[in-house]
């Protein structure tokens, strides 16, 4: 019974990241900024290792394999080894949970500027560019923005655009719409 207990915690486990990875990821990192996703990653780093060690623990312990002193040893430490494998898939749910949760509801919003560096004007359908906002401590991270078909047609490369973004529940700025 303890070993189908731990099959069904493994099933469920890889199917909540599975459709983590798979279904939600990609919406998700197209409405935010990457160095606001950085910070959350930054943020939720002791959550997802508490998560990783928690399910690594249901999935390994069984109570007759705690006898004795080097089993207890091997035991922890088979929880460790777990832990640190699963880590990067713990990692991913807790950051999609907590993009999906910040856009819960809208708690204002603000202007940043953007200075456009890459339009692509020739296989570029979707309105993307690419640039960076001034006077952050990642100066050299990259943003890429949709931007509306009018806005796009007017703007060019060295540009500097006003970026309109709407805060969340945790204060992570989300949608970044452009505008002139």
């Amino acid at each position: 019974m303890k070993r189908l207990y731990r099959i069904i915690t493994g099933v469920i486990f890889i199917g909540i990241f599975w459709l983590c990875e798979y279904n939600l990821s990609h919406g998700e990192f197209e409405i935010y900024l990457k160095r606001d996703i950085n910070e959350l990653k930054d943020t939720l780093f002791f959550v997802s290792i508490l998560i990783s060690i928690v399910v690594a623990f249901f999935m390994v312990f069984e109570e007759n394999l705690a006898d004795g002193k080097w089993k207890k040893i091997d035991h922890i430490l088979y929880i460790g080894i777990m832990s640190f494998l699963i880590y990067p898939m713990t990692e991913k749910i807790v950051l999609i949970s907590g993009l999906k949760l910040n856009r819960i509801s809208e708690s204002g919003q603000y202007n940043e500027p953007f200075i456009i560096s890459v339009k692509d004007n020739y296989s570029n359908k979707d309105n993307y560019v690419w640039g960076r906002i001034p006077n952050k401590a990642e100066s050299g991270q990259t943003e890429k923005i949709k931007l509306s078909q009018t806005l796009y047609n007017e703007v060019e490369e060295n540009q500097k655009i006003k970026l309109n973004l709407k805060k969340g529940i945790f204060g992570i700025p989300y949608d970044p719409i452009g505008t002139k």
